[in-house]
């Protein structure tokens, strides 16, 4: 299980990262909202009160018209591209995010995000859950200074997606998450529940909500409707590939699995090839000698990695309740 107090490290860290987190959001005044993400954002929550998280670096939301503006204040205390002006753009445009980082070793680096789907394929059927999600920013002062964060429940749904998106990559998510969703009522419960379904996170809460019950015995956030589509789900969730490249080609078709709705999972489908394609074309005007390269080696992957998946769906494929 996850530990409950913070090492000596971890708190020192974690108190470095909230004190630059404070600097970051008085640099930006009361211009636009800063908002906190992943680990900061629960370093103001459900760890308080002892700091018990491991977080790197810091991750935050802001606006995309926003970027220019706050790049600027960022150069002005000694932050800079990880990667050239070109390629950053190249990130932005592809995955809604970039990062920068600071010559000065006491600052931490940053991962800076304009829109909280940040998987291309699955943002055709939940994009507008981040206008929803910034519509209901809650204001709380810490340290004389207020703070925008996420609605708890957004919050929740978002650290699910992300998640669920790493392949469940990590115990802390998952811990993250039990905390979170100990404290909704069952109010709250009923709203995520209704928001999930609005926003097309229908597999994402059940599949999140079937790992806290196996390894947390929570509450199981059920939603009817899936019930029928528990299979698919369930074949993901049992089947743990020991060969690297299996476990590839399952985090490609991961992109697909949990979108909710049959017509836009076919949109996606469709949409392997054009959408990577045109992130190659954005390559190209970088590097044309190894878009060059790239471009029939990408459409020779994508095939493989569909061919693939079948057949390791057809092999290992089991049929078991729903939870």
């Amino acid at each position: 299980m996850y530990q409950n107090e913070a090492t000596e490290i971890e708190f020192v860290r974690n108190t470095i990262l909230v004190s630059q987190f404070y600097k970051i959001v008085e640099l930006c005044g009361n211009e636009y909202p800063i908002v906190p993400l992943k680990g900061i954002s629960l370093l103001f929550s459900i760890y308080k009160d002892n700091y018990a998280r491991n977080s790197a670096d810091i991750d935050f939301f802001v606006e995309e018209k926003n970027v220019p503006n706050l790049v600027e204040k960022l150069k002005s205390i000694g932050y800079r591209f990880r990667k050239n002006h070109e390629k950053v753009n190249v990130r932005l445009s592809a995955k809604h995010k970039f990062d920068m980082v600071n010559s000065n070793c006491h600052f931490c680096d940053l991962d800076i995000h304009t829109n909280l789907i940040n998987k291309k394929n699955f943002s055709l059927s939940a994009d507008n859950f981040t206008d929803f999600a910034i519509s209901r920013l809650q204001t709380r002062t810490h340290n004389n200074i207020k703070i925008s964060f996420l609605n708890p429940i957004d919050e929740w749904i978002y650290l699910a997606q992300h998640y669920c998106f790493h392949f469940f990559s990590n115990e802390k998510w998952l811990h993250d998450l039990y905390l979170i969703q100990n404290n909704f009522s069952n109010a709250e419960i009923a709203e995520l529940t209704t928001i999930a379904k609005e926003f097309h996170f229908e597999r994402i809460v059940t599949a999140v909500s079937f790992k806290l019950m196996q390894q947390y015995d929570a509450k199981t956030i059920k939603i009817p409707e899936l019930i029928s589509k528990w299979r698919s789900l369930d074949f993901v969730l049992s089947y743990k590939p020991k060969n690297k490249f299996v476990h590839k080609i399952l985090t490609i078709y991961w992109r697909f699995l949990f979108i909710d709705s049959k017509k836009t999972r076919n949109k996606a489908y469709m949409k392997l090839f054009s959408v990577e394609l045109n992130y190659l074309a954005d390559i190209y005007q970088c590097n044309k000698l190894i878009a060059f390269f790239l471009i029939p080696i990408h459409l020779l992957l994508c095939m493989f990695s569909l061919l693939s998946f079948l057949f390791i769906y057809l092999k290992n494929y089991q049929i078991r309740p729903y939870p």
